[in-house]
């Protein structure tokens, strides 16, 4: 199984997704009338779910999953790590070919 690992843009898609599911679920609440236990779970779901970063990671994790079993991985979406760490590592030894102390 290959490792892949989110970009910047979907990091930052992934979080106003979680911030406009937020606001949805504030919206549909205020239709009705606001009781206690309507205010605090929203309360609750912005510290736990946004500030506390869970809804975004487990959004991340389950792209991320779906991903790793997808043939064509390195997009705009996500990096493939061991494509990477290849390249890393196939760069240094081309600018180190002729030190062979470095190596």
């Amino acid at each position: 199984m290959k490792k892949v690992r989110p970009t910047f843009l979907l990091r930052c898609v992934v979080l106003a997704a979680s911030v406009g599911t937020f606001l949805l679920v504030l919206k549909l609440s205020t239709s009705g009338t606001f009781t206690g236990a309507t205010i605090l779970a929203l309360i609750a779901f912005w510290f736990l779910g946004i500030e506390g970063g869970l809804l975004p990671l487990l959004l991340e994790h389950i792209l991320v999953k779906r991903a790793e079993g997808s043939p064509r991985v390195n997009s705009l979406w996500f990096v493939d790590v061991d494509r990477e760490r290849k390249r890393e590592l196939d760069r240094h030894s081309d600018a180190t070919s002729s030190n062979p102390t470095l190596r």
